[in-house]
């Protein structure tokens, strides 16, 4: 079975109800079609307001354990290396490079993988940060793997890279996912890939925080983003 990938992005609405594309879109996508299931879909939000960032979401028939074991082997390297045939990820991040190259505008802002058990999703914190981390990301995934799973055994269902600590605990709220708006941390870096984790568990119902520096999953909870603006809008 190929590994499926789907990309959203937001374009500038033109007459016609058509929607802006970008240079070289439609090489991008047969580029795609030859190791992919390849979906792109195009979206806008009614007031011209230009172009957004790529959400990729790569769909493969693998568990998370076995991704584990794969970038284990030292294929993680070779993956953004391109030194493997393999088709998680080479593909797609050579058609990228190409994009990249025809709009340099264009970014990742989000970076999902859904695998038959698990997903794991990967956020922008700064340009280019998911290109550029995703390599040091996996390998870190692959080390503190089994510090995620939970004293009853349970695997986490969900992971969200990264999370933080939300300034002031405003809200009642210690640590969540960043927002798409109106976000008010700063000063973030690469390091923040590598501070704290998050991960939910769909048996126990609940969300973790996994202290990277420290190897330890925590009692602490965080919230993504949804929860977050619930919460506000509820008080």
């Amino acid at each position: 079975m190929r590994t499926a990938i789907k990309i959203s992005y937001y374009g500038e609405p033109e007459e016609g109800f058509n929607i802006s594309e970008f240079k070289g879109l439609t090489e991008f996508k047969n580029d795609l079609d030859e190791d992919y299931y390849a979906f792109i879909q195009k979206k806008t939000d009614g007031y011209g307001a230009g172009f957004y960032e790529l959400a990729v979401e790569i769909l493969s028939d693998l568990n998370l354990q076995q991704f584990i074991e794969f970038i284990g082997t030292g294929i993680a390297y070779d993956v953004l290396k391109s030194g493997t045939e393999n088709i998680i990820l080479k593909p797609f991040l050579k058609a990228y490079k190409k994009l990249k190259r025809k709009n340099r505008s264009i970014d990742i802002q989000e970076l999902k993988f859904s695998f038959k058990d698990s997903t794991i999703t990967i956020y922008k914190i700064y340009e280019n940060s998911i290109f550029g981390e995703l390599e040091n990301i996996l390998l870190g995934l692959s080390i503190n793997y089994t510090n995620l799973y939970l004293k009853s055994g349970e695997k986490p269902f969900e992971l969200n890279i990264p999370i933080f600590k939300n300034p002031n605990e405003s809200n009642g709220i210690k640590y969540r996912c960043l927002l798409s708006v109106d976000e008010t941390i700063q000063n973030i870096n690469k390091e923040d890939y590598f501070i704290y984790w998050g991960a939910y568990y769909q048996f126990k119902g609940w969300f973790h925080v996994f202290d990277y520096k420290k190897q330890e999953l925590t009692n602490e909870f965080y919230y993504t983003e949804e929860l977050y603006l619930e919460k506000v809008k509820a008080e």
